[in-house]
C-alpha cells in the first residue's frame, strides 16, 4: 500500500498529526500497535483546558476539575495552593484519545490495529515499512512513545533521561477538586507522588529517576495511604527533548521526540503542539519550502520544554533538607504569588514572578545541603 504520510502510533500527537495532515488533502495512515485505540491507559490525566481547546475534543471527556492542590513536604509539612479557580481538569484518556483518532478519521486518515513495525528502510527516497504487510510512504512519523520503534529504526539520539511511573486508580476519599502531591526521597527519589481524584476513586501513582525501583516505592506509597493495589499501570516518561526531531524524511513527535514538561512528566500538550508544528513542517516540505521542524518548535513551546529541563536540573540537586526549608519559608504572599501565576504548563511564568516578587528564595540555590 502507498501512503503519502504514514504514523507508528495512534496517541494524540500522531491523531493530530494524522487529522491536519488529512485534512490538508495527503494520505495518512497510523499503524496502532494496540487493538484499539486508548488503551492500555498511561498517563495520569491531569490537564489544563487549554489541552482541549488545542486538541478540539469535546468537554464530555472532563470527569473532574482541579482548583487546588495540596503539597507534602519530605518533612510532612503541607502547603495548600489554588482553590481559587479551576486549574486543571481531570480527563478520561481513553475517551480522549478515541475523539482524537474519530477526529482523524473524520478528515480521511486511516486507522490500521495491531501493527507492529518489524523494520523499516529507505528505498529511492521513499519509505518501506514492514509488519503486517509492507506500507510505502513519502514520510514516516513516529509518534510510538518513549520506547520509539522508529527512534531506534533510524538511530535517533535518546532523550536526557528517564523517568519510570506506575499508577493504578482505586476507591479513595479525598477532596474532589484537590490533588495531593507528595515529595521526598523515601516516596518518589528524584521526582513525586501524586493522587488525582476522579469521583469516588482516585488515580494514584508515582514516578522515580532511573536506577531506583518503581515497583518497591509504589507498594511502599500505597501502604502509607492505607489503600489496595488495583490495576497498576506502568510506564517510562523521556525527560529532555531529543538533540534532533528528524532525518530526512523521517519524524519523530511527542513522548518519542520526548516532547514533555520535565517539571510534571505531562505530555499531552507538548505533544499536540508539536503535531501542528510537525504537520505544517511536512505541508511545507511537500511544496517544496524549506522549513525546519525542530527550530520552529523551539521558537514556540519548545522554549518552555528548554526552561522546564532546567528547572529539573535545579530540582535534582536538591535533598530534602532542602525541599524542607523552602517550604518553612513559603508564607502566604508566595502562596498568592503561586495562585496568581502558577501554570502546570508554563511554569516559567511562575519562577519569573517568584525571582521578581520572592527574591529571598533564591538563596535556597546555592545553599550546601
Amino acid at each position: 500500500m502507498r501512503y503519502d504520510v504514514a504514523i507508528v502510533g495512534g496517541g494524540p500527537a500522531g491523531s493530530m498529526a494524522a487529522r491536519l495532515l488529512a485534512a490538508a488533502g495527503h494520505r495518512v495512515v497510523v499503524l496502532e500497535e494496540h487493538a484499539e485505540v486508548g488503551k492500555p491507559v498511561s498517563c495520569a490525566g491531569l490537564v489544563t483546558e487549554r489541552v482541549l481547546g488545542i486538541a478540539g475534543t469535546c468537554n464530555d471527556v472532563i470527569v473532574n476539575k482541579i482548583s487546588g492542590a495540596e503539597v507534602r513536604s519530605p518533612g510532612g509539612k503541607e502547603i495548600v495552593i489554588g482553590g481559587d479557580r479551576t486549574h486543571a481538569v481531570v480527563i478520561d484518556r481513553e475517551k480522549f484519545d478515541k475523539e482524537m483518532a474519530e477526529m482523524a478519521v473524520a478528515e480521511g486518515a486511516e486507522y490500521e490495529f495491531k501493527w507492529r513495525v518489524l523494520a523499516a528502510q529507505r528505498k529511492d527516497g521513499r519509505i518501506v515499512i514492514e509488519g503486517k504487510e509492507k506500507i510505502d510512504c513519502d514520510y514516516l512519523i513516529g509518534a510510538d512513545g518513549p520506547s520509539s520503534t522508529v527512534a531506534k529504526l533510524f538511530n535517533f539520539p535518546e532523550p536526557k533521561e528517564y523517568v519510570y511511573a506506575m499508577q493504578t486508580t482505586v476507591p479513595y476519599k479525598m477532596q474532589e477538586e484537590f490533588v495531593k502531591i507528595f515529595l521526598g526521597s523515601s516516596i518518589a527519589p528524584k521526582f513525586f507522588a501524586w493522587v488525582i481524584p476522579e469521583g469516588k476513586r482516585a488515580r494514584i501513582g508515582l514516578g522515580v529517576e532511573q536506577g531506583y525501583s518503581p515497583k518497591h516505592y509504589f507498594t511502599k506509597f500505597l501502604g502509607m495511604l492505607g489503600v489496595d493495589r488495583g490495576e497498576i499501570n506502568a510506564g517510562i516518561i523521556p525527560l529532555g527533548l531529543v538533540s534532533r526531531f528528524h532525518v530526512e524524511n523521517v519524524f519523530l513527535v511527542g513522548d518519542a521526540a520526548a516532547q514533555v514538561k520535565a517539571t510534571s512528566g505531562g505530555g499531552i500538550y507538548p505533544g499536540l503542539a508539536g503535531a501542528k508544528v510537525l504537520a505544517l513542517s511536512i505541508q511545507k516540505l511537500m511544496d517544496g519550502e524549506n522549513y525546519d521542524y525542530r527550530r520552529e518548535y523551539m521558537k514556540g513551546f519548545g522554549k518552555e520544554l528548554k526552561k522546564s529541563m532546567f528547572f529539573r536540573k535545579l530540582f535534582l540537586r536538591m535533598e530534602d533538607k532542602k525541599i524542607d526549608a523552602i517550604f518553612d519559608s513559603i508564607d502566604a504572599n508566595i502562596v498568592k504569588t503561586i495562585n496568581d501565576y502558577g501554570d502546570i504548563d508554563y511554569p516559567s511564568r511562575l519562577a519569573k514572578e517568584i525571582v521578581k516578587r520572592h527574591p529571598k528564595l533564591l538563596k535556597f540555590l546555592f545553599l550546601p545541603f
